[in-house]
């Protein structure tokens, strides 16, 4: 993960973007999986980040997906709110990413105002 933060990200063609986008999603999720929330959503950035310039939606989405849930672990409810909405914005969508958007933003509404995490 560091060498693709430090990495000039405009200069890597679209499908190249692409790929290190979906890598460093798959990164964010093994991290989040070993509790390591604070780099996990590094990475769901960088994946982000590099979602946007490959111009690829479902890419995008997945990663808004991933940073809403990261954002809901670590308390800050409102952020994922706004996360799974973003996501929800995304074009052209597949019925099952959009399934796990409306669960994220679902899961993170209840946790404003105190709700419960579980």
């Amino acid at each position: 993960m560091k060498h693709v933060d430090q990495l000039e990200r405009g200069s890597l063609g679209h499908e190249l973007q692409g790929a290190v986008s979906d890598l460093m999603y798959q990164v964010g999720i093994a991290l989040y999986d070993a509790g390591r929330l604070a780099q996990s959503e590094r990475a769901g950035a960088i994946a982000l980040d590099l979602a946007h310039q490959a111009e690829d939606p479902p890419a995008r989405a997945r990663a808004y997906d991933a940073l809403s849930r990261v954002s809901l672990y670590r308390g800050d409810p409102l952020r994922a709110v706004r996360h799974a909405q973003r996501g929800l914005r995304v074009p052209d969508l597949p019925p099952s990413r959009l399934s796990s958007l409306h669960m994220r933003l679902g899961r993170a509404l209840a946790c404003v105002n105190g709700g419960p995490i579980s």
